[in-house]
């Protein structure tokens, strides 16, 4: 686009010339007219080439948003897997507790029905929570699914992201089978501990039984933790890549309207800098502020500055007629660009999960 564009204004210049001025060798009336005609045709032909450009980044807008939409949803589990991990950590300390009331009856034999009662609420308990735990896995095993569509979308851009939500989805059944292998563990327990209810006799030889079976059981519920805190690292780290990519088209539909105010010949010169754009916003916040550790994000800066600073100069050499200056700002603007695409994509390898 930007060798159009150049070429564009070159021709611009040329037609923009003194009247008076008389070229060393005059051509004949002839060939001067059809000189005329054919540059007068290439700026038109440039012209025309340019607008369609710039009418064609409506699709871009349409990727953009539908990035922008994907990620602001996956932002949203966020609370999801918050209370996944509040669920766990529940499920962990009711499993601390069985452990504790088995040592409690193994203890004192005499008062077994007692601690049998209370063993038979806390698996009550625990099996809540192993119920909620299932729930949200099936939420987020259907927010793959959704990913996986909207990455099919927006085509070949969405490639890499169809294979995290393929690892999300297995993820998520992973935790189904570990929940269902814990609600298992936690029916055979309370199946023996109606046993030591009702019979007395054999207690610690069940105790005993049980006491294994809950250690099987935390073994599990460990394995679904770890499970869990994988699946939160990949949507947090997908969340930004989705995040940084929408930002990437941003900056392509802001270079865009730049280029189509110059064509417009719009006197408006009016350019948000680049703390108020979408980048800016997120680089100087605290979501952006956590990876300030990272080499790419510190030179990320002087580039995105440069592009917005650049883009506002161009606007103004061409207020002023300077078509020099212009084609100086607009080169530097799309360097610039460049750079802030390449330190984004450097960003997102550094903090892959």
């Amino acid at each position: 686009m930007l060798n159009i564009m150049k070429k564009w204004f070159f021709l611009q210049k040329k037609q923009s010339a003194i009247p008076g001025e008389v070229p060393a060798v005059f051509p004949e009336p002839a060939t001067r007219a059809v000189m005329a005609d054919s540059d007068e045709q290439q700026c038109v032909h440039g012209e025309i080439l340019c607008r369609h450009l710039l009418e064609g980044m409506a699709v871009i807008e349409i990727i953009r948003n539908s990035l922008l939409d994907s990620g602001t949803r996956l932002a949203g589990e966020q609370g999801t897997l918050d209370e996944i991990a509040l669920h766990n950590s529940e499920t962990r300390r009711y499993m601390q507790e069985l452990c504790s009331v088995l040592d409690d009856i193994s203890e004192h034999a005499d008062k077994g029905l007692d601690y049998t009662q209370k063993l038979i609420s806390v698996l009550g308990q625990i099996n809540q929570n192993i119920n909620n735990i299932e729930r949200l896995a099936n939420q987020t095993n259907l927010l793959a699914v959704n990913s996986a569509i909207e990455a099919s979308h927006v085509g070949s851009r969405g490639a890499g992201f169809s294979v995290i939500a393929r690892e999300i989805k297995q993820l998520s059944g992973e935790i189904q089978n570990e929940a269902t292998n814990i609600t298992a563990f936690t029916g055979k327990i309370k199946s023996h501990a109606n046993s030591i209810y009702t019979d007395a006799e054999d207690n610690q030889k069940l105790v005993s039984c049980i006491r294994n079976i809950a250690v099987q059981t935390d073994e599990r519920l460990q394995s679904m933790i770890t499970i869990s805190s994988r699946m939160e690292a990949i949507i947090r780290f997908v969340a930004v890549q989705q995040f940084l990519n929408t930002v990437k088209l941003d900056h392509v539909i802001w270079k865009g309207d730049i280029y189509r105010r110059l064509l417009d010949g719009n006197a408006d010169l009016s350019v948000n800098d680049h703390t108020q754009c979408r980048l800016g916003k997120w680089y100087y916040a605290d979501e952006g502020q956590r990876f300030t550790g990272h080499d790419a994000y510190r030179k990320l800066e002087r580039p995105h500055r440069l592009v917005h600073l650049s883009g506002r100069l161009a606007l103004e050499a061409r207020a002023k007629g300077s078509l020099h200056d212009e084609e100086l700002h607009l080169s530097a603007m799309e360097d610039a660009s460049r750079e802030v695409i390449e330190n984004i994509d450097d960003l997102l390898v550094s903090i892959s999960y």
